[in-house]
């Protein structure tokens, strides 16, 4: 006679969270979603991130020059068409259009490479990138020269900032003061933005994060250095609906295949609103529990599965949409990932910061 109690009680519970993830979304601020303007058509953009090209890459990081090429071969073959952050931008303000397929290609670090070996292959399919600098790298060896840069910016290219030093700007080291960690930040934002600016002669306002780690404070800060956009390594495509502040970008390693490639190219948005708590938000308590509401239509909850920290478990309603995420982060930056299985296929994913 115990069992059914106990399955009552297991229902009644779940209800209650559930429940509870719905109010207390409503107490907190709601993630911040750009308006989109009705009378543009939406656009699903695949965001990619890359650090090198070479034949034989010792660098995992890196690709290998005939997987490179064969992945720009299927965009063309595909009809996809390169866009630059700027234009990216000016969609999610209402400002402009956008042809269909868009797709981004950038490039983290500034490595020779690109201007050796990445822009032959680019130019023979009339596609462009953007290229994310840290700005003490360039003219060291290994990285581009400010020559260079400029050169291939005066072919189409645009460049971003990936700060001065590529710092992780949501460390705090140890025995620094808060008001002396903010001013390095600060400082890494507004000084690479400046550096560049005027190694190129035009204003920079597209930024990639270090290790796309940020919180509340680096995208208020980068927002105030005068950047318009801004790019994380989160899972997942971009459309209209997301945030100008973290949009998603897939990194592109040597060991990932064609096909994984290809599967990226059918991925579409996982749309959440009301989570909670906030996007940005530093967790002091590594046992955290992150509620939010799936508002796709079609998808089911129950295909949806989660990573990040340590032990997830996810919780869902199919009445209400509600999802809990419940699990264990590690002190720094942790990227909780929500993946559909359903036909689109469809994710997300966003940083939690830990402090202890």
């Amino acid at each position: 006679m115990r069992a059914p109690w106990l399955l009552l009680a297991l229902m009644v519970t779940t209800g209650l969270l559930l429940t509870g993830c719905s109010r207390r979304a409503e107490q907190e601020l709601a993630e911040p979603v750009p308006v989109a303007t009705p009378s543009l058509p939406s656009r699903t953009l695949h965001v990619f991130c890359y650090h090198g090209v070479e034949d034989s890459p010792s660098n995992t990081f890196f690709n290998r020059t005939e997987d490179f090429a064969a992945q720009m071969q299927v965009l063309a073959d595909e009809g996809f068409h390169c866009i630059n952050c700027t234009q990216w931008e000016q969609y999610l303000a209402g400002k402009r259009d956008l042809p269909d397929k868009p797709v981004l290609l950038t490039f983290d670090d500034g490595n020779i490479s690109v201007y050796d070996t990445v822009h032959p292959i680019l130019q023979r399919h009339g596609f462009t990138a953007t290229l994310f600098v840290y700005s003490s790298a360039i003219g060291n060896q290994g990285h581009m020269s400010w020559e260079q840069l400029k050169e291939l910016h005066s072919l189409g290219y645009e460049v971003g900032s990936h700060t001065v030093t590529h710092a992780n700007l949501t460390r705090r080291d140890e025995d620094e003061r808060l008001e002396a960690y903010q001013a390095r930040i600060v400082e890494e934002l507004t000084d690479s933005k400046t550096q560049i600016e005027n190694a190129i002669g035009e204003p920079i306002t597209a930024l990639a994060y270090p290790y796309g780690n940020y919180d509340e404070f680096v995208m208020t800060a980068a927002r105030d250095a005068g950047y318009r956009i801004a790019f994380s390594i989160d899972r997942g495509a971009a459309d209209e609906r997301s945030d100008a502040w973290r949009l998603p970008r897939q990194m592109v390693v040597r060991d990932n295949s064609l096909h994984t490639f290809k599967r990226w190219l059918t991925l579409e948005p996982l749309h959440l609103t009301d989570i909670s708590p906030p996007v940005g938000q530093v967790a002091s308590d590594a046992n955290v529990e992150i509620c939010a509401k799936v508002t796709d239509d079609s998808v089911v909850l129950d295909q949806i599965s989660v990573e990040g920290g340590k032990q997830a478990k996810l919780t869902t309603d199919d009445q209400t949409g509600n999802v809990v995420i419940s699990t264990t982060l590690s002190a720094g930056a942790n990227n909780i990932r929500l993946q559909y299985r359903g036909n689109p296929p469809r994710e997300t994913s966003w940083v939690m910061v830990h402090r202890p």
